[in-house]
């Protein structure tokens, strides 16, 4: 039984939309290639003051390499780019990135902020607030959001709406396109396609050219059926001409003969005529549509009652730290709950210890949990993708296929072993393999890290078809309005309900976290400004910014400041 999406839709804001800037950025006859690969192919590139641009494409298509050549990075082995207007970058953040580890490194000596003091949140923080800190009018943005909680991802989309340059950026995150972009660059095999609008208004453009494709090919089909039926009634015809007719003198036969024979001819040279019409038909190939994955009760067996799971005065501790304070909850059965949160609060803690069953953890009888964790722990190494999912689904192979290719893992891919594929594979390989699975409940730990935006359309769908219960974490607003019936919030190692109590909490936090932005951007003008006056002005609301901080307020000044 499919499972009704009963999901809200999001509220699209207003765009700024400006026409005619100045050019501040060209690249011509861009190419890169690796191996027998065109990674890059792209004549002509531009951005203009004021263009809001969001950068999209698969995993792998070559998005970072293009940034990094408009940075000035890396070079093109062809072609150039020319830079009119001072450039920031915020590089995607990674253990593995050389770049972002020695910006970092610089930063961090600069400000006197020891390694080990700070999350991969605030080393995304440091790089935003290098970017931002700069004066500049062209700025880019890789992954920008990568690392940071719902707080910090709505604080970076102030300051990002509040950036005068031009924008490119580079983001999973659909509801951050939506918000910022009034263009999309699409990069598909190498080539750069520009759309008007946001994502939202890109991806109604590409499904009414997908639907356009299908009219076309069934236009083209049909009239290909008609052209080849009209030429096997005419070869017929020109054959069954040739044939004479019974009880005919010789006389009578010969006139026939000649009659036929002209006849035969002209149907034969028709039909040829409208084979060399077939001939010259422009080929109109088969738009892809995709196979929906059905679930019956033979797939998932869901419990019997109301409640699937009751947990009741969890605590839970790392030493002396205490993690969860007493969680309570109820989750029904069929829900699809999201739990939210700034990070730190104890979400990942709490799923683990509902799926090791801990004292005060109450389970359905014929309740079977599927736990998705961060380190896809799920998966074996040594086996292929196609034959890690399989092994413990309870839905045909061929449905499994279906599943798969759901969250674009190709035919070729799911034959290669498990250790070999890239972090975003892994993470589709582990998911589809739980929702393939006899679970009927799932615990997800940041299911969307890896994915890119057209792979989380497929899982959205997988999910919002999945009649089990789920439970998950994510940062990601977009994928929990389309696959959440409710929110959950974790404040502090406890689970919070939407009171007003609760909702001024958050809000005092959100004002405490623009604080902590604002600081980091003051740090990083104050090291580039050589103004004494400036400076002076810097260090004194830095002073302040402190105090309120210190004081755990946000001293009623946070929201009001300006950017100097």
């Amino acid at each position: 039984m499919a499972k009704q999406n009963n999901k809200q839709n999001l509220t699209l804001p207003q765009r700024r939309e400006v026409q005619g800037g100045a050019l501040v950025l060209r690249a011509e006859n861009l190419l890169v290639q690796y191996a027998q690969r065109t990674v890059l192919d792209i004549p002509l590139l531009e951005v203009h003051a004021g263009d809001r641009i969001g950068l999209v494409g698969r995993n792998g298509e070559g998005k970072t390499t293009l940034m990094n050549l408009l940075s000035g990075d890396s070079d093109p082995q062809e072609g150039s780019v020319s830079q009119m207007a001072p450039l920031a970058y915020i590089p995607q953040f990674s253990p593995e990135n050389t770049l972002t580890q020695s910006v970092l490194t610089r930063q961090r000596l600069q400000w006197g902020i020891p390694e080990q003091a700070m999350s991969g949140g605030e080393k995304t923080r440091l790089l935003i607030a290098r970017a931002l800190g700069r004066e500049s009018g062209i700025l880019l943005c890789d992954e920008p959001t990568s690392n940071l909680d719902a707080r910090g991802i709505n604080q970076l989309e102030e300051e990002l709406l509040r950036y005068e340059g031009a924008l490119v950026v580079i983001s999973h995150d659909r509801a951050l396109l939506d918000k910022l972009c009034s263009k999309i660059w699409e990069l598909e095999k190498g080539k750069l396609r520009a759309f008007r609008g946001n994502w939202s208004d890109y991806r109604l453009q590409k499904e009414r050219e997908l639907q356009q494709a299908r009219d076309d090919y069934e236009v083209y089909t049909e009239e290909r059926a008609h052209l080849l039926s009209a030429v096997r009634i005419m070869k017929g015809r020109s054959t069954a001409a040739l044939k004479p007719p019974s009880r005919m003198s010789n006389s009578e036969a010969s006139l026939h003969k000649n009659k036929a024979a002209a006849q035969s001819k002209r149907l034969a040279r028709a039909a040829k005529m409208i084979e060399r019409r077939v001939e010259r038909m422009d080929v109109k190939e088969k738009p892809r549509d995709e196979e929906k994955v059905r679930w019956n009760t033979r797939d998932t067996e869901l419990p019997g009652g109301r409640f699937v799971l009751r947990v009741k005065g969890l605590r839970f501790s790392y030493g002396s730290k205490a993690i969860l304070r007493g969680v309570d909850l109820e989750l029904e059965n069929g829900r699809h709950v999201a739990l939210t949160g700034a990070n730190g609060t104890g979400k990942t803690t709490l799923l683990e210890r509902i799926a090791q069953g801990d004292a005060g953890v109450w389970t359905a009888p014929a309740l079977k949990i599927g736990y998705f964790r961060q380190d896809l722990a799920v998966l074996n190494d040594e086996k292929t993708l196609l034959d890690n999912v399989c092994d413990t689904a309870a839905v045909p192979t061929e449905t499994v296929r279906h599943m798969l290719s759901k969250v674009l893992l190709t035919a070729q891919s799911v034959q290669k072993k498990a250790g070999v594929l890239s972090g975003g594979e892994k993470c589709k390989a582990a998911l589809v393999k739980l929702l393939a699975s006899d679970a009927n409940m799932l615990l997800l730990d940041e299911p969307t890290n890896f994915l890119d935006a057209y792979a989380l359309e497929g899982l959205e769908e997988l999910m919002n078809d999945f009649p089990g219960s789920i439970l998950m974490v994510s940062h990601d607003r977009y994928f929990v309005n389309q696959t959440a019936d409710e929110m959950w919030v974790m404040e502090d190692g406890r689970l919070r309900q939407p009171t007003y109590a609760a909702q001024d909490a958050l809000k005092t936090e959100q004002q405490l976290s623009a604080l902590r932005f604002r600081r980091d951007l003051l740090l990083a003008r104050l090291s580039t400004t050589d103004d004494e006056k400036k400076r002076a002005e810097l260090e004194a609301e830095y002073e302040q910014l402190e105090e309120d901080l210190r004081r755990g307020t946000a001293g009623g000044e946070g929201d009001g400041r300006s950017r100097g």
